[in-house]
């Protein structure tokens, strides 16, 4: 990694009629989505339960995993009540009568929603392209926060050619359709923080939480695998 996108960008939406606490989660009669284990969302889930104090075992056992698009359905079909999904996908969910109940920045602070990556090789072979493609990263981000309404309107069109690639075999009844609203995309944009800069300690917090949680087999350290150095 040689610099970040964003930061935050999880949310755990909610049924309002049968959710009202985190601790409703708890419930047996409370369904839960999220995405596949190691993910990102799994790690917004774990990192929740945890800052909550919810044991784990209440909750783990009944969690349906499955995709962003798989998990709108089964909202849209009533499979499951409550679901731990990334950006832009939680605040899509609101428009069909979700609640937005707890985001990744109110259990995580300065935590890095994804970042731009590159083959060592290329790092090594050619740091001048490596260089001028962070520097229009940078560029991007700049316009992106200068220009919200545009930017959401972009991201809304490719959103939406996103959802529409989807596997069907992926995907659960009632979402055959998945236009993404410009004005949706502009809500979702304006929960997290487009920016490049990454700092060591946090991304060293978010690998020690998830070694705690047996998702690698050894401790590693930040600096083997970000060069925090390239654009300073």
């Amino acid at each position: 990694a040689i610099l970040g996108t964003h930061f935050y960008g999880y949310g755990l939406v909610v049924d309002p009629k049968k959710v009202r606490e985190l601790r409703d989660l708890e419930r047996r009669d409370v369904k839960i989505a999220c995405l596949r284990e190691g993910t990102a969302a799994d790690a917004f889930m774990l990192r929740t339960l945890e800052k909550t104090k919810i044991d784990e075992r209440s909750i783990l056992p009944k969690v349906l995993r499955v995709n962003p698009v798989a998990a709108i359905g089964a909202i849209r079909t009533k499979r499951v009540d409550t679901a731990f999904l990334p950006e832009h996908w939680a605040s899509l969910v609101e428009d069909y009568g979700m609640k937005m109940l707890l985001e990744s920045k109110d259990v995580w602070d300065y935590r890095i929603g994804s970042v731009l990556v590159v083959k060592e090789e290329l790092l090594r072979k050619d740091p001048g392209v490596v260089r001028r493609l962070a520097l229009a990263t940078k560029k991007a981000t700049i316009w992106m926060n200068a220009h919200p309404s545009e930017a959401s309107r972009i991201v809304a069109k490719y959103l939406s050619i996103e959802a529409e690639r989807a596997s069907l075999a992926e995907r659960i009844d009632g979402t055959d359709s998945l236009d993404i609203p410009p004005e949706t995309v502009g809500r979702s944009m304006s929960r997290l923080e487009y920016r490049n800069d990454l700092e060591e300690r946090q991304v060293q917090d978010l690998i020690d939480f998830v070694y705690k949680k047996g998702y690698l087999k050894r401790p590693v350290r930040a600096s083997e695998f970000v060069d925090f150095g390239l654009l300073r």
